[in-house]
């Protein structure tokens, strides 16, 4: 049962959009689509702070393959992990 319930994580975990975030000077974020096909970002959450507009960004811009977003949380504390919704579902990032 331990097996199937670990198939089905990684089986949902390869389906979401392939994203690598980098951490930059603590506050500034860069995603980059690291998939073969494009996508859209709809959202983007700092260290789960959906409540507080300054810690969300929602910039619906399209990236293709290879192609990066960059984004600065000013008034957000520093940056831990982020939360990235897509129009292929969610990714979360960990800086930590």
């Amino acid at each position: 049962m331990r097996r199937l319930a670990c198939l089905i994580l990684l089986t949902l975990a390869a389906c979401g959009p392939r994203l690598e975030g980098e951490l930059i000077a603590g506050r500034t974020v860069m995603v980059t689509n690291s998939g073969e096909s494009p996508l859209r970002i709809v959202r983007i959450i700092a260290n789960d702070q959906t409540g507080r507009a300054e810690c969300v960004d929602e910039p619906a811009v399209q990236l293709g393959p290879g192609r990066s977003y960059t984004t600065t949380f000013f008034y957000c504390e520093e940056v831990r992990e982020i939360d990235v919704e897509t129009d292929a579902g969610w990714r979360e990032v960990d800086f930590d």
